[in-house]
């Protein structure tokens, strides 16, 4: 599983992401953070450094989310939700 959160990388940093699992959206403020995690991604990457987001929702709302506003952040769901599965080709 570490090979897999850090996309072959030795840094891996991890943002939570406010998404409540009964909400249809993720929070206002961090999604206009998250808007902008797209661009830094490139700078990341070539300092070794994989950035993924966690939140408490269900994969599906995420995936969903995410399409809606076009992000490619990679997303997981938190350690504490095991019930949720994990993507492991670098998406949410």
């Amino acid at each position: 599983m570490k090979a897999e959160l850090f996309d072959g990388r030795s840094q891996l940093l991890v943002k939570h992401f406010m998404f409540h699992p009964d909400a249809d959206a993720g929070c206002l403020s961090r999604s206009l953070t998250a808007d902008h995690f797209d661009a830094a991604m490139p700078h990341l990457n070539s300092r070794d450094v994989t950035l993924i987001s966690v939140s408490r929702a269900p994969l599906e709302k995420i995936n969903a989310y995410k399409r809606r506003m076009g992000s490619r952040l990679g997303h997981r769901p938190r350690p504490d939700q095991p019930r949720l599965a994990i993507a492991s080709d670098g998406t949410w």
